[in-house]
């Protein structure tokens, strides 16, 4: 009984191979911990006849979706939003449409046609975002799948590769060729401490030459998966086919000069990126617009807080909207406003919460879309997904899945770090 395999031990092995989510899910399939329902939230309960009212700062997809369920309970709420637009990060552009960033106004100048938009904020959805997906169905917001990962797009990292691009689908292929071989020389060499059978180390090396498409003697040599260098044609005989020439192997050591391998390579497995991807049809601001069309409560745009007073008896807001300080009591505040903005606003926060809100960061990071008169990048056999460089431009993103057009807009995503 020793050796038994208790749940304890279980959720500990679980820890050390997954983490503290993979704890908390074993968890709950093992009836250990209550998992809330996906898809269906049960947020407020209705009022009745008593009387609440509630002031939401910012008009975020947060703020809407908490006056949705506040409306429906009974509560009165307000929205104020300090932009010229409801949706917070949610913005898509298109032709004509008004880009205000910190009084810095510019007008999108796309042609006025259907499929050329620019989902300036978010631009995907992965399916396990149950709330979303909630909304969306409740709300008849139509999805399409988007392209997050594409074999065919490009990796471009100066140091590597004599500087020129090469296909995700090669460093893919070879990077885990050479790691296959390598581990297959170990298991050859009896390389490991843990006892395992014959019968496992003959699986585990017929493993590792699936993974990474290694020959009968455990090297890499190249592999289909990395494409080709030149396809296959008709031999001269009849019903005959010449085969394709393989790509030639990029090289361990060119492979581990790029960065790419260090979180890029992976990118598409992280699970806010693995497939399938959604994304609404016509652009991510239709969610916005079918909150907007199903709350009753009243939404101020231009309405700029300027004190947050937090009473015994509720809370106080003071607004600028249309050049007069208003203010507006309500019995909660619930805030949408991003932490770096609410810590420059009047407030008589708790000073433990206060110092909490100034110590919170920002990323900089910028993504633009530019309109191309031809989409060449299909030429190149590229629909959807994201080319990667090491250059500011970290991310080269093509339109999905609105293909076969003439007309095309690419988004461009800039990391930059201090």
């Amino acid at each position: 009984m020793a050796n038994l395999l208790t749940r304890r031990k279980f959720l500990n092995m679980a820890g050390v191979a997954g983490g503290s989510a993979a704890v908390y899910q074993m968890a709950m399939v093992l009836g250990l911990m209550s998992g809330r329902t996906h898809g269906s939230p049960g947020i407020v309960a209705p009022l009745g006849k008593t009387k609440r009212s509630v002031v939401l700062l910012g008009g975020g997809l947060s703020s809407l979706m908490c006056a949705y369920e506040l409306d429906r309970a009974g509560y009165e709420c307000t929205i104020l939003e300090a932009s010229h637009r409801i949706g917070g990060r949610n913005l898509t552009l298109r032709s004509g449409d008004l880009i205000d960033e910190l009084g810095n106004q510019q007008h999108c100048r796309f042609d006025d046609e259907l499929h050329l938009y620019f989902n300036a904020g978010p631009a995907r959805i992965p399916a396990h975002h149950h709330y979303v997906m909630h909304y969306c169905r409740k709300l008849g917001v139509a999805l399409e799948s988007f392209t997050n990962v594409n074999y065919n797009t490009w990796v471009h990292d100066t140091r590597a590769f004599g500087g020129k691009p090469i296909r995700f689908r090669r460093y893919i292929a070879d990077a885990r060729g050479f790691i296959a071989e390598l581990s297959a020389k170990a298991i050859n060499a009896g390389a490991f401490d843990a006892p395992l059978s014959s019968e496992d180390l003959e699986r585990l090396s017929a493993f590792l030459k699936s993974y990474g498409d290694l020959d009968a003697d455990a090297r890499y040599r190249g592999s289909s998966r990395a494409g080709y260098r030149s396809p296959g044609v008709l031999a001269p005989t009849a019903g005959m086919l010449e085969h394709p020439d393989l790509n030639l192997p990029l090289g361990l050591s060119e492979i581990l000069k790029s960065d790419f391998w260090k979180w890029k390579m992976h990118f598409g497995e992280k699970n806010d990126q693995s497939a399938l991807m959604l994304q609404p049809v016509g652009g991510m601001d239709n969610i916005v617009k079918a909150f907007v069309r199903n709350i009753r409560s009243p939404m101020l745009i231009r309405a700029q807080v300027k004190s947050i007073r937090i009473g015994n008896d509720g809370v106080t807001v003071v607004y600028q909207h249309r050049g007069e300080h208003k203010a507006i009591k309500a019995d909660y505040c619930m805030n949408c406003i991003p932490m770096h903005l609410l810590v420059g606003i009047d407030n008589n926060f708790p000073v433990a919460y206060r110092k909490a809100l100034s110590a919170t960061g920002r990323l900089k990071f910028f993504k633009l879309g530019i309109q191309m008169s031809e989409r060449f990048w299909e030429r190149e056999n590229i629909y959807g997904g994201i080319s990667w460089t090491n250059q500011d431009i970290t991310q080269i993103g093509y339109p999905s899945p609105r293909h076969s057009r003439q007309k095309g807009s690419r988004a461009g995503r800039l990391s930059l770090r201090p």
